[in-house]
């Protein structure tokens, strides 16, 4: 009775530490979204802490069921944060660069750092002159993130393990 009882209870702590990780990548990719750079750096923080986290649990864990799972969660990690990565450079090369050079002109000349508000603002102008671009290169991915994390969190509660781990989708 006591060995099923430890059996049961080690079920629960890789369960719950599956759940955490899922949810620690959630927050941590919301966070970003926030006007804030403080709390996006802690996004950031959270986001390298839950890929750690999840590296060192597919190892910790004892059921295929939770490694897979992790194993799943890390591949949605890493496909991602390339495309996102690719994103950014693609961006970079296509987007209208007009306001980022005018503003930074302007520093440069003035000889002072921009507060948290007006490199909001910078942005936010920079974002509505590469609203297509933008929506072009990152809502594919949005798609992406959010087709495997509702997949990974349906299959999750429904009991059952991803299949074909090696698949991207």
């Amino acid at each position: 009775m006591a060995e099923d009882k430890k059996k049961i209870m080690a079920h629960l702590k890789d369960r719950i530490a599956v759940v955490s990780a899922y949810t620690f990548f959630i927050i941590s990719v919301l966070m970003n979204f926030y006007p804030s750079l403080f709390i996006q750096t802690l996004g950031g923080i959270l986001f390298m802490i839950t890929i750690f986290l999840c590296m060192i649990l597919k190892y910790v864990v004892k059921e295929d069921f939770d490694k897979n799972h992790l194993a799943y969660l890390l591949k949605t990690i890493w496909v991602f944060s390339f495309f996102t990565i690719a994103g950014v450079v693609l961006l970079f090369i296509f987007g209208k660069h007009q306001t980022l050079t005018q503003i930074s002109e302007e520093y440069l000349n003035q000889g002072f750092v921009p507060t948290n508000e007006e490199l909001f603002n910078i942005l936010y102008d920079y974002s509505i002159e590469n609203i297509m671009p933008l929506f072009i290169i990152f809502m594919p991915i949005a798609i992406y993130l959010l087709y495997r994390l509702s997949k990974g969190i349906y299959l999750l509660l429904q009991n059952e393990s991803p299949e074909n781990l090696k698949n991207w989708f």
